[in-house]
């Protein structure tokens, strides 16, 4: 009888520890199928949470509005000899001096004066010295600057206004005369 109480508790251990196993896998099992769900109701959320970006535009093809035109002779103006080359700038210059207004010269010394440098700050000189191609350091201090922009009026045969960024429309190049002369 002592053998058959032994072997009723081998079996009792051995049916316990087989429930415990399995009790303890489908534990295991359940906590991942809860990491999982919770995983995809994340990424279902952000992608709830996304803004759906805009349809793309239709694809535009391209059209061709007409078919490339040959020059006609008709369209072309010939210049035959050197002397009407010659003639056809002279009466070019000519209408484009005649349509212009009339400018009045005025020596570049006067144009010297034109730019008050006094009331300008060692910044506005600065600015006024790099527009004008002049060097400029950060150690030059306010007089240094002025020094450097009458010099450079004095040596520069461009007006200030000019280089300032002045209008020049309609003023005449040194020298156009000239041209139109020679030509």
């Amino acid at each position: 009888m002592a053998e058959a109480i032994f072997l009723a508790i081998i079996l009792l251990l051995l049916i316990g520890a087989m429930g415990f196993y399995f009790y303890s896998r489908m534990a295991y099992n359940e906590k991942k199928m809860n990491l999982l769900e919770t995983i995809l109701l994340d990424m279902k959320m952000m992608m709830e949470m996304e803004e759906v970006p805009p349809p793309l535009p239709p694809r535009k093809e391209n059209i061709i509005i007409s078919a490339p035109e040959m020059v006609q002779p008709s369209d072309v103006e010939e210049l035959k000899a050197e002397e009407d080359v010659s003639g056809y700038y002279a009466g070019v210059i000519e209408s484009v001096a005649a349509e212009s207004a009339p400018v009045e010269r005025v020596p570049a010394e006067a144009h010297v004066d034109l730019v008050d440098y006094e009331s300008m700050n060692r910044d506005d000189l600065a600015a006024l010295a790099e527009k004008r191609s002049l060097r400029v350091t950060k150690r030059m201090n306010r007089q240094t600057l002025l020094t450097l922009l009458r010099e450079s009026d004095k040596n520069s045969s461009v007006p200030s206004e000019q280089v300032d960024g002045g209008s020049s429309a309609g003023a005449p190049i040194d020298g156009s005369e000239d041209i139109a002369e020679a030509i």
